[in-house]
This record gives structure tokens, C-alpha cells and sequence, in this order.
């Protein structure tokens, strides 16, 4: 599994892969993040009406880093978004699709707000 990074057209328009980053190896720090969710196609694979996969959430952000694998420190708070269990980004049981954030880091194939 690798984190892919594409280029920016709009919120429901992404652009062009940029590039893959690995989990295993490196993090990336996310700076001025949105989380966006296509409702629709997520509720139609939490329903089970939608067999292929595609993607259905991502982070937009102004800016990116890729760094050196970083840990998870106690403080990190895991943002979750998996569309078989739940149709909506949520941090700590709370919906939070749309909401806007400093600083989202992936760590070990999972984001976190700093």
C-alpha cells in the first residue's frame, strides 16, 4: 500500500498523480488541510451497492512534506476513514468531514492531527 499524492483541481476534481509515497519508510506532513469525503460513493460502499473499489475520501492541503518515517506520539489524534465501517471521516467517534486543520501527519499508513 502506498499513499498517492496528486495535483489539485478542485475538491471533487483531482488532478494528476504527483507521486507514491511508502508508509513503511517515510511520513508525510500535511500544511492548510481539508478533509473531503464523496458521501455518495462512500455510502454506496458502506451499503455494499458499490463492489470496485475507488476512492471516495481525501486530505486537500496547501502544502506537503515527505519525511523520514516518523512515530506516533502520544498526543497524535487519529483521524479514521474507512468506508466499509463508516461512510464519514471521524476523530475520536466525531463526524469531521470538511473540517479544516493546520497539520495532518501520516504515520504507519495512518493520519493523525497534531
Amino acid at each position: 500500500m502506498h499513499y498517492q499524492i496528486r495535483g489539485f483541481k478542485s475538491a471533487r476534481t483531482q488532478g494528476d498523480i504527483v507521486e507514491y509515497v511508502n508508509p513503511d519508510t517515510h511520513s508525510i506532513v500535511f500544511k492548510g488541510c481539508e478533509l473531503f469525503n464523496n458521501e455518495k460513493l462512500s455510502a454506496k460502499i458502506l451499503d455494499g451497492t458499490q463492489k470496485k473499489k475507488k476512492p471516495c475520501a481525501w486530505i486537500i492541503c496547501e502544502s506537503y512534506e515527505i519525511v523520514e518515517k516518523r512515530r506516533v506520539e502520544d498526543d497524535d489524534v487519529q483521524l479514521r476513514f474507512n468506508p466499509r465501517v463508516s461512510a464519514n471521516w471521524e476523530m475520536d467517534g466525531l463526524v469531521v468531514d470538511g473540517e479544516r486543520f493546520d497539520e495532518i501527519v501520516m504515520k504507519d499508513a495512518r493520519v493523525y492531527v497534531k
